[in-house]
């Protein structure tokens, strides 16, 4: 999904804004308002006891009263069989949870793939998918490459030099819970030095121009430069040529949203037939009144996805987002729900995002995101989050890079620090939230009032022996009740998939990858000079985001100076969104309620006699992205051609695409906290498996830490 949306479902403490010239953590006093979040708990065997669930959060704004539940969930408590060579031509694949530069052309060029033996090993996928560029997606020069058009210009001039009150445009919005676009005309009601703000015309807002005024005035004299000092620019003076802002106040946005921010609106409406061409934020006046205080958070949270997508277009969503959610709290805004919404339930994955994009269960996704990135700052200081943000790599990648660059080394042990040990870390700070441990790290200096993750596991040491399931990046925390020093078993999955899939035959296949706002392709020259027709045959299997993520098979007969889409069996034209190209794939292979390999044919008979380039294109926008398209056993029986992946790439050419077998390395960390001695002790985990022992009172905490997957992960403890 191509919007960065605020859910409408965060009550605010509003304080003055900080200086950020000062150390965070000095400038900051924060009030809580307590409120009450179910707990998400999960079934387990009878050796294993679940505490219970609070009740749902009441939220009682101003203007609306919200109800926000965080559902409980039922996970699978097997140990699925490890990943091998499958048979079977038809398999089923998990809900999966979704994980997101400025708008220059892509700088990724086409190389062939790596071509791994048939021996390939888990770490050695693992290691091929990570030094893999991926691309970005240029609407701009996508739009010239399959779209036919010759030039599309990479600025507009705006239609007037300058507004004047009530002068009227007509804006395109979109109905987020509907994915319904439609024309709205609004009138300018306050025109600022950085800011117009237009308002839906039949919304009467004249009578609430005082706390309007003083909204923009806070947001023009404040919010703005905090967010460019700390954050960075946003690009200026932009696609329009206009270094001010639009702001457009109107109903219709959905039930959910508070507002949001729309990358396409930095392009020509060339490129994306939705596109305003202005620097822009929405303001949804169904949900946020004008003296609302959601207004100035939303738009905190919102100029800084603008400041991101114009700096790092395609980082990763939950980095973005835990971004935003942090540019409201340094700018006086305290987050009241997300934060406990995530705490409640502590086995999330970090570096994802809901399926659901904008609704509600996507809520603790923000809390995780931003006590992450509130937990960076406040242990290492404005210089390194910058750095993060700023970094043109993505997400733990990026984060990698950071500690490395800067030199950053763990306190305790004198030895560089990596994301994997920050995350370990941070998990134990969100459980114990004190400060006076160790060095200080495992709690919040500047938000001391952060709540605690919640242990929904009891172990008896006497007894336990039960399957238990976590996701990446995700924690359990189980809670001990031993009544003497006890040895334990950890054993754990030791291999994971990126998708619950096997190639559709023998052990590899191609992969497109799964990226936010990018553009992967996977291209290979074929001979049809001695044929008069000729059928492009392969079996494929994707899961991609519904109505926003796209792929094709295109066709070039000039050497990939000019494109044509093909048509597919199982592809479609719908496209509500604008994101769709003509003809591509979409939602999931097969008819079932689940992907399933499917085999597609193509007529390529209209290119018979020619030396043509053919491609598979993944085009994914920001925010949401599925585990993708997996695509094998190729052939086109009128030249002899077929192509299996057993033996290497066939010639095939990979920009982002990966040759793989779907095996990764399942990895763990295992930590014990031990609140009477306050001790944390770091377990390694070997292959899977691990021996230790606990004392009387321990807290066992298990995640499974292995990146480009959202499978869930399964381990069990037994006593001795």
């Amino acid at each position: 999904m191509w919007k960065y949306i605020f859910i409408y479902s965060n009550p605010l403490t509003v304080l003055a804004p900080m200086n950020i010239e000062v150390k965070i953590s000095s400038t900051i006093s924060y009030a809580i308002i307590l409120t009450t979040v179910s707990t998400a708990c999960m079934p387990l065997n009878k050796s294993v006891t679940v505490k219970p669930d609070n009740t749902a959060t009441i939220v009682q704004h101003e203007s609306s009263l919200v109800t926000s539940e965080i559902v409980s969930e039922t996970y699978q408590t097997n140990v699925p069989t490890p990943i091998s060579k499958a048979t079977a031509t038809e398999v089923m694949v998990q809900d999966s949870l979704m994980t997101s530069k400025s708008n220059n052309q892509s700088s990724a060029r086409l190389t062939s793939t790596p071509k791994p033996s048939s021996e390939l090993t888990n770490q050695d996928t693992l290691q091929i998918i990570r030094e893999m560029t991926i691309p970005e997606n240029n609407l701009r020069e996508v739009a010239m490459r399959l779209l036919g058009k010759s030039h599309i210009p990479l600025t507009v001039r705006a239609p007037l030099d300058e507004y004047n009150i009530d002068d009227q445009i007509t804006f395109s919005a979109t109905n987020l819970d509907t994915d319904e676009h439609f024309d709205v005309t609004a009138e300018l009601v306050f025109r600022g030095q950085e800011v117009y703000f237009f308002a839906q015309s039949n919304l009467d807002v004249r009578n609430n121009m005082v706390a309007l005024e003083s909204v923009m005035d806070n947001f023009e004299t404040n919010i703005i430069p905090n967010v460019r000092k700390f954050f960075g620019q946003e690009w200026s003076p932009g696609v329009d040529g206009d270094t001010r802002l639009y702001i457009l106040y109107t109903g219709g946005l959905g039930n959910s949203v508070g507002g949001y921010y729309a990358s396409t609106d930095e392009y020509s409406k060339l490129a994306h037939q939705y596109s305003n061409e202005k620097e822009m934020f929405y303001i949804n006046a169904d949900t946020v009144n004008i003296n609302d205080p959601d207004m100035g958070s939303i738009l905190a949270h919102e100029l800084q996805h603008m400041v991101h997508w114009a700096n790092d277009a395609n980082e990763e969503t939950w980095v973005n987002e835990g971004a935003s959610v942090l540019a409201e709290m340094l700018n006086g805004f305290v987050p009241q729900v997300v934060d406990k919404a995530f705490a409640s339930n502590p086995d999330l994955q970090l570096n994802a995002w809901s399926a659901s994009g904008g609704s509600a269960d996507s809520i603790p996704h923000y809390g995780a995101s931003f006590l992450f990135l509130n937990y960076l700052l406040d242990r290492f200081g404005e210089q390194t989050s910058r750095a993060l943000i700023a970094h043109t790599d993505s997400g733990f990648v990026a984060m990698n890079k950071v500690f490395s660059e800067m030199n950053i080394l763990d306190t305790n042990t004198g030895q560089p620090i990596t994301a994997l040990r920050f995350f370990a870390d941070w998990l134990i700070a969100n459980y114990i939230g004190d400060t006076s441990w160790s060095d200080g790290r495992y709690g919040y200096h500047n938000y001391p009032d952060a709540p605690l993750a919640i242990s929904n596991k009891t172990m008896d040491c006497n007894s336990l022996s039960g399957e238990l399931t976590v996701h990446q990046y995700g924690a359990d925390y189980i809670e001990t009740v031993c009544s003497t020093p006890t040895k334990v078993s950890f054993i754990g999955s030791n291999q994971i998939g990126v998708a619950n899939v096997h190639p559709h035959s023998g052990k590899f296949m191609f992969w497109s990858n799964r990226h936010d706002s990018s553009d992967t392709k996977l291209t290979k020259a074929v001979d049809l000079t001695a044929v008069t027709t000729a059928t492009l045959n392969y079996w494929a299997w994707w899961s991609l985001e519904n109505n926003y993520d796209y792929v094709y098979l295109i066709v070039s007969t000039d050497n990939g100076k000019t494109w044509q889409i093909i048509d597919t069996p199982q592809g479609t034209d719908y496209n509500p969104s604008g994101n769709n190209l003509g003809w591509g794939y979409n939602d999931h292979s097969g008819r079932g309620q689940q992907p399933q390999w499917v085999q597609e044919s193509v007529n390529l008979s209209q290119f018979a006699g020619q030396t043509i380039l053919i491609r598979f294109e993944y085009i994914t926008d920001a925010a949401i992205n599925n585990p993708g398209f997996m695509l094998d056993d190729i052939s086109i029986k009128e030249i002899g051609y077929k192509e299996d992946f057993e033996g290497g790439d066939g010639g095939w050419q990979s920009n982002g695409w990966v040759r793989f077998d779907n095996i990764l390395p399942q990895s763990w960390s295992l930590q014990l906290v031990n609140k009477q001695s306050q001790e944390v002790t770091k377990v390694e985990v070997k292959d899977g498996k691990a021996e230790f022992a606990i004392d009387i009172s321990t807290t066992i905490v298990v995640a499974a830490t292995t990146p480009y997957t959202t499978e869930l992960a399964s381990y069990y403890i037994e006593t001795h």
